[in-house]
């Protein structure tokens, strides 16, 4: 298959969604690009409108994610977690490769359940969740380093999206989705312990960590380190322990940890303060 026959769709015109709209683009591969939301106003100066898609909701509707997965080469899915399953339908109808960058592990869960079997069909096409940064890119070095060791006692995968100031209390600018920010801050959190799977609770397991002369905090969220604990487990290594935590600017977790726990606010409650009062940075 030539380039100019690939077409790649994104779903999502957000900050990932564009990002990844505007490396393919730059690179002038040749390929065919298209990229969806349910908002117009998503529109990004940076978006040609040629490859702009409205898609409307409640689902179905005249243009739904089946019509527009349709005829796709590979779909990349820059939603909020939550679409994450209604996506991937589609991409089984049309046996269209799915790849995604989300932390929720309900997908894998739903393909674990083998939900997808029906009368008609009993495989998968090519699936890539998780390839984001984390889990994505921590996991794969992560995984990569525990090769050179012939005995492994520790993993730590520690990652961070900060932004390059924040001058608020909460020590924190949104630059990325507050639905998969408040997602990742609740739930279980996937580790190892003495070599056997386990699950803690997000925001626990507090801990200062010093980087180039500078201190952070670090806890527990969900999702981050995708299955490697899984993975890990399942190798029997003795007396390993592996865990994913995320690095904040030391303060933050106090406020947070206050709302999600001491006031046990609503998900949806936290998922609007964080997208509409929490200041946004492209400068992380």
């Amino acid at each position: 298959m030539e380039n100019k026959d690939i077409h790649i769709g994104i779903v999502g015109a957000g900050r990932i969604g564009t990002a990844i709209y505007s490396l393919l683009v730059g690179r002038d591969s040749g390929y065919k690009i298209s990229i969806a939301d349910i908002d117009s106003h998503h529109k990004h100066w940076a978006i040609n409108s040629s490859h702009f898609v409205e898609i409307e909701t409640p689902f179905p509707s005249e243009l739904s994610f089946y019509e527009f997965v349709e005829g796709k080469t590979l779909i990349i899915n820059a939603l909020p977690y939550t679409e994450n399953i209604n996506l991937y339908q589609a991409c089984l109808e049309y046996n269209v490769p799915y790849f995604d960058l989300s932390e929720d592990d309900a997908l894998d869960q739903w393909i674990d359940q083998r939900n997808y079997i029906s009368l008609t069909r009993t495989g998968l096409p090519f699936t890539m969740p998780h390839c984001g940064l984390a889990p994505g890119l921590s996991t794969v070095v992560a995984n990569h380093l525990t090769k050179d060791f012939s005995d492994l006692h520790h993993v730590k995968i520690r990652v961070g999206a900060l932004s390059q100031d924040a001058t608020n209390k909460l020590k924190y600018h949104a630059s990325w989705s507050g639905d998969g920010l408040v997602n990742e801050y609740m739930g279980k959190c996937q580790v190892v312990r003495n070599g056997s799977y386990d699950e803690v609770d997000a925001l626990s397991g507090y801990e200062i960590l010093t980087i180039d002369g500078k201190d952070y905090e670090a806890f527990y969220t969900s999702g981050g380190i995708g299955t490697f604990a899984k993975t890990l487990a399942n190798k029997n290594i003795a007396g390993v322990d592996v865990d994913y935590k995320t690095i904040r600017r030391v303060g933050h977790h106090q406020y947070v940890d206050f709302l999600f726990n001491d006031l046990k606010l609503p998900q949806d409650i936290l998922t609007d303060m964080f997208k509409k009062y929490i200041p946004t940075t492209k400068k992380d």
